[in-house]
């Protein structure tokens, strides 16, 4: 798969000097600034495709537009665009971009473009320094905000896009989002259902691990909370997984996350774990740390966020590790997989 590395680099570039005007006449002069033909054009509206120069086998931008004006997506008045966005890897997907809808909660990004992500993120943060915004999950992003649009590179069913959004559609976006969990609440739905049932379905170890892998794909991480994964059974033994800032200091770490697993080091309240002969040792080798608190000590796993689809599965195993080399467990069987 072709990512165009240099071409998303020179793009966000463009943006975040880029004079954007959220309107039909603020698509002409994009047109115009990057000499990008219209491939369609609309009867009430902008183009809503144009044709880019980057060097992947769809090179295409989409606008998102509010065609009717309906007062909708938090548009300020006058403006009736909501976002820009730009094709920087190739599409991989059978059918055209724009009849592919949106992915679905079980279904998950490709290695492919899970790594394309990590590798464009990687490069425009060298460029433009930490993202505003880190959101992972089943569609991953990252937000940088400028004076007059917000870039987001943003993982899709079928490519990589760097796109430029209006700051008054996101602020809609991320309310509407925060009024979404509201109402759940409000109605009295349970906020922590069972995820599909990976350990009742898996037949051995190796089954489940990659179960857990397709979970922490799926784990989501917002400004309005922290999903959380517990693989846990009927006594007090348990590995959580969450995302959290890399470093304790929230604004040290400049919104950059960790996907940490954790474990309690004394489940019981004895040391019958730490006592066998190795047990530390082999915890310490796995790459696990001591999180000391004032309850309880925990062992911990941290990766920095994002992460390529491989290391996603090392972490999986080092949790399936833990579970049966630490808690001794002998069969998925005896576990259960909740999001909360």
């Amino acid at each position: 798969m072709q990512i165009d590395t240099q071409g998303a680099i020179v793009l966000a570039r463009f943006g975040r000097g880029f004079r954007w005007i959220w309107t039909q006449e603020g698509i002409a002069r994009l047109c115009e600034a990057t000499g990008w033909p219209p491939k369609e054009l609309a009867s009430a509206g902008p183009p809503y495709t144009l044709a880019t120069d980057l060097s992947v086998n769809r090179p295409e931008a989409r606008i998102r537009s509010d065609r009717r004006n309906s007062g909708l997506y938090g548009l300020l008045p006058g403006q009736s665009v909501m976002a820009v966005s730009v094709h920087v890897t190739d599409w991989t997907r059978s059918e055209d971009p724009e009849s592919a809808g949106p992915i679905t909660e079980l279904e998950l990004l490709s290695a492919s473009i899970i790594d394309a992500f990590v590798e464009l993120s990687q490069a425009i943060t060298e460029a433009f320094g930490s993202p505003s915004e880190s959101l992972p999950g089943a569609w991953p992003s990252l937000r940088w905000r400028f004076p007059e649009a917000v870039m987001v590179l943003r993982g899709r069913s079928g490519s990589v896009e760097l796109g430029f959004e209006n700051p008054a559609y996101v602020k809609w976006l991320d309310k509407d989002d925060f009024l979404d969990h509201d109402d759940e609440e409000e109605e009295g739905e349970e906020d922590n259902d069972d995820l599909p049932a990976a350990s009742n379905r898996c037949v051995s170890w190796e089954h489940f691990s990659e179960e857990l892998r397709l979970t922490l794909l799926r784990l989501e991480c917002s400004e309005h909370g922290n999903s959380v994964i517990d693989v846990e059974c009927d006594d007090d033994r348990y590995i959580q997984c969450s995302y959290n800032p890399r470093s304790e200091d929230w604004l040290e770490s400049e919104g950059a996350l960790a996907l940490r697993i954790t474990l309690p080091e004394n489940p019981f309240g004895d040391d019958r774990y730490l006592s066998r002969p190795g047990c530390e040792r082999s915890m310490i080798e796995a790459g696990w740390f001591r999180l000391v608190g004032d309850q309880c000590t925990l062992w911990s796993l941290q990766v920095d966020w994002p992460a390529r689809y491989e290391i996603f599965g090392v972490v999986a195993d080092k949790a399936v590790g833990a579970l049966r080399g630490y808690f001794e467990f002998e069969s998925p069987s005896q576990l259960r997989m909740k999001c909360w």
